[in-house]
Formats: structure tokens, sequence, C-alpha cells
């Protein structure tokens, strides 16, 4: 007999959290890069590079993020979602900090962008 039109939908006690989470991920997946174009203009006059490094720099991510993104669907496929989502998460987390603590100059910001790149990916 299938269900009445009146019937409430059943609600998963998790699924506000993972609602929070769905969303939360994503965005932490790309924060790398947005942070990065954010604050372009000290970036460069810190670092010491033009426009066309800094694009350079956002392409990389980009290319990361696109080339894993296979790779990374696997793992999300072999080790479940949320195992998935956690492990992009803190990888995002050491991009960020690395772009914070370690790109004092332009390949060390590249390579910390690549690695959000994969994070996005995993994302």
């Amino acid at each position: 007999m299938p269900p009445s039109r009146d019937a409430a939908p059943r609600s998963s006690p998790a699924g506000p959290r993972i609602w929070l989470l769905a969303l939360l991920v994503p965005a932490a997946g790309t924060l790398p890069v947005f942070l990065t174009g954010g604050l372009a203009v000290q970036l460069q006059a810190d670092l010491g590079f033009g426009a066309a490094q800094l694009g350079v720099a956002v392409a990389v991510f980009f290319a990361a993020s696109a080339l894993c993104s296979t790779p990374a669907g696997r793992l999300a496929d072999r080790v479940g979602p949320a195992r998935s989502m956690l492990t992009g998460g803190v990888i995002a987390t050491a991009a960020l900090l690395g772009v914070a603590t370690l790109a004092r100059s332009l390949p060390l910001l590249i390579a910390c962008l690549a690695v959000g790149g994969m994070a996005n990916a995993i994302c």
C-alpha cells in the first residue's frame, strides 16, 4: 500500500549535520584560491610578482583540481563520503596553513595552491 499524502516524511537525525557538511566542505576546498585572489594585491607586493604570475598560480589550482578529480572520485567511492570529506577538509586546511605560513615566494605559493587544488577535487 503506498504511503498516504498526509504522512509526514521521516527525517534523519543527522539530516541538518549532513546539509551543513555538504555546504561547508566544498567551500573549504575552494578557500585557498579565493583567499589568494582576495589578498592578491598584498601578496603581489609582499612576494614581488605581477598579475600574470598570479594567474599562473590560480591556473595551477584549477589544473590540479581537474587532474585529481577522477582519482578523488575513485577514492570517495572506495572510502565513503564521510571519510573523503574529512580527508578533503584536512588537506584544504593544510593548504591554507601552507599559504599562510610557508608561501614566502611564488613557487611556494604555487605549490600550496596545487595542494589546495587536490583538496578541492576531494571535497
